[in-house]
């Protein structure tokens, strides 16, 4: 039997991320908080650990089996103790009483976790199976909240003559976008911007998942990522903290610009690519470039040891945490200066800026100023598409512009 036990936190001690919590109060439309007063109240089942980790030890039949009764415990768990177990509730204060409901822990273990066998007995995320291919009792209410794979994506991915079972895999190695496919050798774009692989855009359009919004070049032009990075990803989703639960792909909701009534606006200058080559930012030459970038990460790296290098010419990203689970959380992109943003800005490059749009509050950007120095700093951005509210087209934009 899965017990359900109620669990409540303070502010202080709740394990769920920062970013979690203010991501449900933006929801609400009441984004500040007393903190000191603010209370989770969760549910975890007594148990649950236990029979997920001993599924994968047992032999095909007894998973089915075992994988059923879990199911059926929860339907009857549902009947004895209600639904309001499977609801978890965030309360604050700031200027009268708020509070936001999102799942509780054991949902988003359970859509989290591979315990349910596939045809081949293989155990899976309940995202990547069909509930109509298990026979199991059919249950609304839980089926709302254990998410299964949708019927229709395996009939639009028959329509467009791809095989069900690898866009399954694709999800199962986190590529839920194009800049993801590049770790896996597809090239990129071209030289002149142009991409080689419209090919899996019209394969992706065929199957009715839209493309990401047009994405905004940062300011300067794109630099080529530095030193060793990588696309160590997974989807935004595997934390269990970036939506309601872990079913599907949940984009956060994302801060306005501005740090405080009254303050000034986040502002994103966006520069465009006239086709001819400009000078290093800091005078530098390529070989001091790349020297100073890499002192840039070796300072983070040593302040911040959980940051993990990525291999070379990775766009996107530099550095990555990973988290108890083994699955990536956070991503870095890092930009080193001899001065301080006092004296010029930094810029993200198109790949960058999309690959920041869809990681989140996920994404950091990091400036190292006066990079290689004794006196150097560390600014810290996090989520630096999300939070800008304003794109500023200046009058490079003359260049290439249609002219009355």
């Amino acid at each position: 039997n899965l017990l359900p036990i109620r669990t409540e936190y303070g502010w202080w001690n709740c394990p769920m991320p920062r970013e979690f919590l203010a991501n449900l109060r933006e929801q609400s439309g009441h984004s500040k908080t007393s903190r000191r007063n603010d209370t989770v109240t969760d549910w975890k089942l007594h148990g649950l650990d236990d029979v997920l980790e001993r599924l994968p030890s047992l032999d095909v039949e007894d998973r089915r089996i075992r994988a059923r009764y879990v199911w059926e415990e929860l339907i009857q768990m549902e009947e004895r103790r209600g639904r309001g177990v499977f609801r978890a509730e965030y309360r604050w204060t700031h200027h009268g009483d708020h509070r936001q409901e999102f799942d509780s822990s054991f949902v988003q273990k359970l859509n989290g976790s591979a315990w349910i066998p596939d045809q081949g007995g293989d155990l899976r995320r309940p995202d990547l199976v069909l509930f109509d291919s298990l026979d199991w009792r059919d249950d609304p209410f839980l089926l709302s909240k254990v998410r299964f794979k949708p019927p229709i994506v395996d009939q639009l991915a028959a329509e467009a003559g791809f095989e069900p079972a690898m866009l399954d895999r694709l999800k199962e190695l986190g590529i839920t976008g194009m800049a993801d496919l590049e770790r896996f050798g597809l090239p990129g774009d071209d030289e002149n911007g142009a991409s080689d692989v419209s090919s899996v855009e019209d394969a992706l359009n065929a199957l009715g998942v839209p493309g990401p919004e047009s994405p905004v070049d940062g300011y300067p032009t794109d630099e080529p990522s530095h030193t060793e990075s990588s696309a160590y990803g997974g989807p935004p989703n595997r934390t269990g903290y970036h939506g309601s639960g872990l079913g599907g792909h949940t984009r956060r909701k994302r801060s306005m610009g501005v740090s405080g009534p009254g303050a000034a606006p986040f502002i994103s200058y966006v520069a465009v690519d006239r086709g001819d080559s400009e000078d290093d930012p800091d005078g530098l030459v390529h070989e001091e470039r790349m020297k100073l970038e890499e002192a840039a990460i070796e300072l983070i790296r040593g302040r911040e040891q959980d940051w993990q290098r990525t291999p070379t010419h990775n766009p996107g990203f530099d550095l990555f945490k990973v988290a108890p689970d083994g699955q990536p959380d956070s991503w870095c992109e890092v930009k080193a200066m001899k001065g301080g943003l006092q004296d010029r800005p930094v810029g993200l490059s198109r790949t960058q800026f999309e690959c920041a749009r869809e990681r989140g509050a996920d994404y950091w950007l990091y400036v190292v100023e006066h990079a290689g120095d004794e006196d150097a700093r560390i600014v810290r951005i996090q989520d630096p598409a999300g939070r800008a509210r304003t794109f500023t087209f200046d009058k490079g934009w003359l260049d290439v512009a249609e002219l009355d």
